[in-house]
Order: C-alpha cells, then structure tokens, then sequence
C-alpha cells in the first residue's frame, strides 16, 4: 500500500482508531494508495477514492461507494447517512461508533470493487 504525505486535519481518538482499523484491513486489498484529500484520510484505487474518514457536521464519519442496491436499507439502519457531497447518489456515509467492524469488510471491499471497475 503506498503512502503519500499531505497535510492532515486534526483527527479525533475515535478517527485515529477507525483510520487504524482500516489500514489494517487495507492489507487485503491489491494496489490501494493512503493519500489525504481535503486534509482527509483517504484510501484509493486506480486514483479513486473509495474510503474516507470525514466530519460531518461534528459527526466523525467512514466515506464508502455503496451499491445502489444496498443503499436503502443501509440509510435504514443506524448511523448511517448519504454522502453530502455525492450528487450521483453513488456514496453514504457511517457514523464511527455505528460501525460493525465485523461487517464493514464487506462494504469496503464493495466500495473497493466499485472505484477500481
């Protein structure tokens, strides 16, 4: 996984944590950059963006592609929320204390998946 140093936004224990968790999980995965974007940890395929730890609204929050056939019953369930900046309606985001990190493998490599085809 390559690395690139930009500047980063001050990021709470729980992002810290969540960023953590996800590089772990990132090993997994072939050929995914571990940029910043808009000072937000940001993890990449084919130089798309497909997971974002984010704020929103004072909410720390995890940035993933959804499936659009997943997208209505994840926005059921709780913390999760549609991406403000997502015009095609082709992302949602979590709230970091609403994640099942035993679940979320799944959905990330479906967002993996989605920006790499």
């Amino acid at each position: 996984m390559a690395t690139r140093k930009k500047q980063s936004r001050e990021r709470s224990a729980a992002a810290t944590e969540a960023l953590e968790r996800l590089r772990a999980l990132m090993r997994a995965l072939d050929h995914v950059e571990n940029t910043v974007t808009f000072g937000n940890p940001t993890f990449k395929v084919k130089k798309r963006a497909f997971a974002v730890i984010d704020r929103y609204k004072g909410v720390d929050c995890l940035w993933l592609r959804i499936d659009p056939m997943e997208r209505a019953g994840l926005l059921k369930q709780d913390g999760w929320f549609p991406s403000p900046y997502d015009p095609h309606k082709q992302a949602l985001c979590v709230a970091l204390p609403a994640i099942d990190w035993r679940k979320i493998r799944t959905l990330l490599r479906m967002s993996y998946w989605l920006a790499k085809n």
